[in-house]
């Protein structure tokens, strides 16, 4: 399997997760909402990041790689980001901090 069949069927599932957890979030508790509602967001930027990464050969390489693995990184912290919602723990802006500090990398 090449890796762009990779990329867009992981992205195929990651789409398929988020909209379940669109169609089930409204039956969580309201406490929940938010972490739901933080998760659904990341899936969806993690699978815009893979499907980017497929059709890397259509794009210059520069944007290619500076969107798909910046989506990847802010989906990856959006994760975290959900996770620390769902425990309870305070909001904070340096939680973004790895993600911003990935794309400068990349440019």
């Amino acid at each position: 399997m090449d890796p762009a069949t990779a990329f867009v069927v992981a992205s195929l599932m990651m789409l398929s997760n988020g909209g379940v957890l669109g169609m089930v979030g409204r039956d969580f508790p309201a406490s929940l909402l938010p972490c739901t509602r933080s998760w659904r967001i990341s899936t969806l930027l993690l699978a815009g990041g893979a499907l980017i990464h497929a059709a890397r050969n259509f794009m210059p390489m520069e944007l290619g790689a500076l969107l798909a693995n910046g989506l990847l990184l802010l989906g990856c912290t959006g994760y975290w980001h959900a996770l620390r919602q769902f425990y309870g723990r305070p909001e904070t802006r340096w939680i973004w901090t790895p993600a911003v500090m990935g794309m400068v990398g990349t440019l």
